[in-house]
């Protein structure tokens, strides 16, 4: 499958990240597992656009505060969203990346020392329990195509796909590639220039944009990181899966209903 993105009026980010063969024998269905950002800037015509997707569900893996703050603009979609009211403190508390950008020594190497502390963190939040458990059941049972995402898509969104892939037994390189596919939207140095400036005005001081790249962007020892970390706490990534109550017999569900 040749990686591209899915062109929706106000939506970044969408892909779809099935479509290759499987270790189980077979291929992994397409048209039925996305990706994307966030999508609180879908327009009217983004929205008819996505309906000929055919999606049944979003799985929103951010916090309430942002959801609150950028509420998906879906309103005429028949869509179920899973999503998660737990939290890693006050749920009204600024999201880590936000209030790293706003007490932390930005630089590029803080912010990638950052990217790596968060993706070991996430892992243990009660709120990526429930909503990967969530993902996993809805497609366990046959609940249709869904799209994962959260703020920029590629995080939490980028682990959560990755393990739906480990499930399907995909290649890894094609794993790998999916979640660096990020780094190849044609306006990303564009974005990482108003994303600094926009942030800058939101905590009242001067934000260099080469200092947001690692977090604006993605980089292949993110993930390794991730992994690393279930394979220090959890044995490996089927058992964090076992650990979030994602066990063997959901997962074999998981695989009889996307290989075809």
């Amino acid at each position: 499958m040749t990686l591209r993105f899915i062109p929706v009026d106000g939506l970044r980010n969408l892909r779809d990240f099935g479509g290759v063969p499987s270790s189980h024998g077979g291929m992994i269905v397409s048209g039925h597992l996305y990706r994307a950002a966030n999508f609180a800037s879908l327009t009217d015509q983004g929205r008819a656009q996505l309906s000929a997707l055919g999606l049944t569900a979003l799985v929103d893996l951010r916090r309430r505060s942002e959801r609150d703050e950028q509420p998906n603009a879906v309103h005429g979609l028949d869509l179920i969203t899973i999503a998660s009211d737990e939290t890693e403190g006050a749920p009204d508390m600024l999201a880590p990346h936000l209030a790293f950008m706003r007490d932390g020594d930005l630089t590029p190497e803080t912010a990638r020392a950052h990217m790596h502390e968060s993706y070991q963190r996430f892992l243990h939040y009660p709120q990526h329990h429930e909503t990967f458990r969530g993902a996993f059941e809805h497609l366990a049972m046959g609940g249709g195509p869904v799209a994962i995402h959260c703020a920029a898509g590629k995080d939490r969104t980028g682990v959560l796909c990755a393990l739906i892939l480990k499930v399907l037994g995909a290649p890894e390189e094609h794993i790998v590639a999916d979640y660096l596919h990020t780094n190849v939207q044609p306006d990303l140095d564009a974005r990482i220039v108003d994303y600094a400036a926009m942030a800058g005005a939101r905590f009242s001081t001067v934000i260099d944009p080469e200092a947001l790249r690692p977090m604006v962007g993605v980089e292949a020892g993110y993930l390794d990181t991730a992994f690393d970390a279930m394979s220090h706490s959890f044995g490996g990534w089927e058992g964090y899966l076992d650990s979030i109550r994602v066990d063997r017999v959901m997962r074999e569900r998981v695989v009889a209903r996307l290989i075809v």
